[in-house]
């Protein structure tokens, strides 16, 4: 899977607003760390149910701020237009499997819903 670019002006579209689970990696382009986690979560997520997305805290401040986020990188998990998880720094295999059991989690709840309607 790749990640898409979100800023501010889309972020409400894009993240607040999906219909799906959102894994939103705040990053910063000369941030190393930042572009070891976006390859291995490429490599390692394969729900289709999920969006990855990025966002640049350089040109986007203002929603660094608002989320409190003052490390790179910083990994949040949204659902139905709220954060559901965070994660902060490298991701090792076990950090990974805890996150994503709860994109699982996640997804398997809204299947459950969409059953019941």
């Amino acid at each position: 899977m790749e990640f898409t670019k979100v800023t501010s002006e889309s972020f409400e579209q894009k993240v607040l607003g999906a219909e799906v689970p959102v894994l939103l990696e705040f990053s910063y382009k000369y941030c190393s760390a930042c572009q070891e986690v976006k390859e291995f979560l490429k490599d390692n997520i394969d729900i289709e149910e999920i969006k990855l997305l990025e966002i640049d805290i350089s040109t986007n401040q203002k929603m660094a701020e608002k989320y409190n986020v003052d490390k790179t990188p910083t990994l949040l998990l949204f659902s139905h237009g709220k954060e559901r998880g965070r994660h902060i720094g490298y991701l090792d295999q076990d950090e990974l499997e805890e996150l994503l059991s709860q994109l699982s989690i996640i997804s398997r709840i809204k299947e459950i819903i969409m059953e019941l309607f």
